[in-house]
């Protein structure tokens, strides 16, 4: 997601987000990128869940209609006369899948690509057109600078297309000759990670056919022997799979896979071994129909029955950590009594279980009742209930959560109000109203930089609804934040409130701060200016800053110190560096040093002429961190500024109290050049070369070399003989 996305994009992620199995593989670069495709060419408006194996099956019939419409042919067609037309080379690209998984390679080898050619008798004079489909790539070899296709290795654009074509030929072969192999591959395979995704794939191709007895031919293979010791990679496959068929209403074989299911969920809360569990808990995460069947959650409500304290504590945090869509009145009953649970841990969870709950079942009643429970006197509890209140009120339109919550921004408890941030940002739009925003966007000052990212956060969550004046000028301002996260959130903020915001936009925004009567306002104005840098460079920018080094306020002029010294070469004329100059003088030291180190970093662009009395002067000041900036910006400018003024200077700051001062000096005078090289420079040096700290006999030392061809070694000798 960029700072310009548009509608179209958040409805593609929030339909993603909805899909966790499709969430997860969205993230891998070539499928997010046929995905938008796949996106931006189908209506999926009336969609809400997409199995992986449709998603699969749905890209690789995009990719033939592709095809083909490059090949002017009527591309009217539907999927099963698209795969009728490509059938050819998808039964090529499935052999070939499956054989490489056989082999367990993804670089598919030029005899493997032989082998498969002669099997399903594809002819090589054809196979440009297998490769323009798009699905096949082949590995070009700069040595060999082969340009025969068919003599090269292959690979699958991703290796989820290959299983995905791996499971098409299994389907295929189960109800085929072949249909022997199969099965003692799956028996042989059915428990090892590598070949997981090819059996969901190949659940789901079979939820798709027609073929019943296909279908229990594989369900015998995967609920037979052998089992695995532990049960647990059984049940994860029975999981996974079955959620290919969640939209298989008819499937005869539902009640008794579900009944596995549950009865493994039962087994594995009640073992001591959280691991077991937690294992669990992931395949169910990814499977978002299944929490939502009436068997899961009634079981459940058995485990949250129990009399084991341990069993008790699995369940809730298993139900805390799953996404449910359509709750059932009697699970959130059973969880709502535990909010009277002597244990405060165990209410805290049971709190966040009941935020995961969603449909009619969550009523008003059951907000009232976790209002109720923010009379608990543990923190972590209440913490709990305000996210909960959060999540449900993002789902369920609620005037009295959101003014619940508005209410916690303005309360003394840091922590509470750092989470309401997080719950107000949980309620989306929803979260919209005048109070909320007045204090989202007071608490992006609050002092904790925690409170002012997720305050950031929050505001970027409620969306549209947030593009205030008020709150686009602050998070302008909040990209000057000390804070490197905080500055990040009010840019991906601002983002998502005005996806056409343009950087002059964001230029005026922050020059009308520089004119706010609040100097907070107008210091973080400047430190965003100095954060965004060359970027906002303009003429009007500088003039402004440079007015801004005559604010009233310290901190402001300091600021606008910093944000100058990062405007690039603009801020190289004479008018700009004569302000920096009178900053040398100002009366708070932070600004003294900001205009001595944005100066020195000039270096030789800084005119000489009214430079150098200032930094002369600025040997004197009483604080050692600004003489030693006046000493290493004198030693920048070099022979330009070896007068008898500096050089005295320097002198005098060889003597300074402070080593770090004595270093800068050394170094100094050593770039000083022919008018160092007086007798009283050359036996301050040789004095320094006895000072207790190696970092300033270093230095001297050092300019003292760089004197060698004014000053023999033999005087140099002879002058530290004397000193002796």
């Amino acid at each position: 997601m960029t700072q310009h996305s548009t509608s179209a994009d958040e409805r593609l992620l929030n339909f993603l987000r909805l899909n966790p199995s499709i969430w997860g593989v969205a993230h891998i670069p070539i499928n997010l990128e046929l995905i938008c495709s796949l996106w931006s060419d189908t209506d999926w408006s009336e969609t809400k869940t997409l199995t992986m194996t449709a998603l699969y099956d749905n890209i690789a019939e995009w990719l033939c209609r592709r095809y083909l419409s490059k090949q002017n042919s009527d591309i009217q067609m539907t999927k099963e006369d698209i795969y009728a037309d490509c059938h050819k080379e998808l039964a090529f690209l499935e052999t070939l899948a499956f054989k490489g998984m056989e082999n367990n390679t993804v670089i598919l080898r030029k005899d493997l690509l032989q082998k498969t050619l002669k099997e399903t008798e594809y002819s090589s004079k054809h196979y440009t057109r297998l490769l323009n489909i798009g699905i096949l790539k082949s590995i070009n070899v700069q040595s060999t600078g082969n340009r025969i296709e068919v003599e090269k290795d292959h690979y699958f654009i991703h290796l989820s297309f290959q299983e995905h074509f791996a499971a098409r030929y299994l389907v295929k072969a189960l109800n085929g000759p072949g249909r022997q192999a199969a099965i003692e591959f799956i028996n042989s395979h059915k428990y090892n990670q590598r070949f997981q995704l090819v059996f969901i794939f190949t659940s789901g191709l079979l939820a798709q056919s027609d073929v019943e007895s296909c279908t229990d031919m594989f369900w015998d293979i995967i609920l037979g022997e052998p089992s695995d010791l532990v049960g647990l990679r059984q049940i994860q496959l029975i999981i996974s799979c079955m959620e290919e068929n969640a939209s298989n209403s008819c499937f005869h074989r539902h009640a008794e896979l579900m009944d596995y299911i549950t009865k493994g969920i039962i087994i594995a809360i009640s073992m001591k071994h959280d691991i077991i569990y937690k294992q669990l808990q992931e395949s169910l995460q990814r499977s978002a129909s299944l929490v939502d069947d009436s068997r899961i959650q009634d079981t459940f409500i058995k485990l949250l029955k129990s009399e084991d304290p341990h069993v008790k504590t699995n369940i809730l945090s298993m139900i805390s950590q799953l996404s449910f869509s359509n709750s059932s009145p009697q699970l959130i009953h059973t969880l709502l009594l535990y909010l009277d649970d002597e244990y405060w841990y165990t209410r805290a969870i049971a709190c966040e279980a009941l935020g995961q709950m969603r449909g009619e079942a969550v009523t008003d009643d059951v907000i009232n009742r976790l209002v109720a429970a923010l009379g608990d006197e543990n923190d972590n509890v209440k913490s709990n209930i305000y996210l909960a209140l959060g999540k449900i009120g993002g789902k369920a339109a609620s005037d009295q959560i959101r003014d619940l919550l508005s209410a916690v921004l303005a309360d003394e408890n840091e922590y509470f109000r750092e989470i309401v941030c997080v719950a107000l940002g949980e309620m989306g739009e929803k979260a919209a109203s005048d109070d909320v925003l007045n204090r989202l966007v007071a608490a992006v000052d609050n002092k904790t930089a925690d409170i002012r990212r997720k305050a950031c956060d929050a505001l970027g969550k409620i969306g549209e609804k947030a593009a205030t004046n008020d709150v686009m000028n602050k998070l302008v301002t909040a990209f000057g934040d000390e804070n490197y996260y905080v500055r990040e959130s009010a840019r991906k903020c601002l983002g998502k409130l005005d996806k056409k915001v343009t950087t002059n936009d964001i230029i005026n925004r922050l020059m009308m701060a520089l004119q706010d009567k609040d100097a907070n306002v107008r210091q973080r104005a400047c430190a965003s200016l100095r954060e965004m840098g060359e970027e906002v460079a303009t003429n009007d920018v500088i003039n402004r800053l440079m007015i801004a080094l005559g604010d009233e306020n310290p901190n402001v002029r300091e600021d606008a110190c910093k944000a100058l010294g990062k405007m690039g070469e603009r801020t190289t004329s004479d008018d700009a560096i004569n302000k920096l100059v009178i900053a040398l003088a100002d009366e708070n030291a932070n600004v003294r040093w900001s205009a001595c180190q944005i100066l020195r970093k000039m270096g030789e662009k800084t005119p000489i002429n009214g430079v150098i009395n200032e930094l002369v002067a600025a040997l004197k000041d009483e604080h050692w961190n600004i003489k030693r900036d006046a000493c290493n910006a004198l030693g920048d400018l070099g022979e330009k500024a070896a007068t008898n003024d500096v050089i005295n200077g320097l002198m005098t700051a060889l003597e300074d109290c402070y080593g770090n001062v004595k270093e800068a000096a050394c170094k100094a005078l050593g770039e000083m050049g022919e008018k160092a090289t007086a007798n009283d420079v050359v036996n301050g040096l040789i004095n320094t070369l006895g000072n207790a700290w190696s970092d300033v006999r270093e230095s001297a030392w050092k300019a003292l070399r760089k004197m060698n061809q004014k000053v023999t070694t033999e005087d140099l000798v002879n002058r530290i003989l004397t000193a002796l």
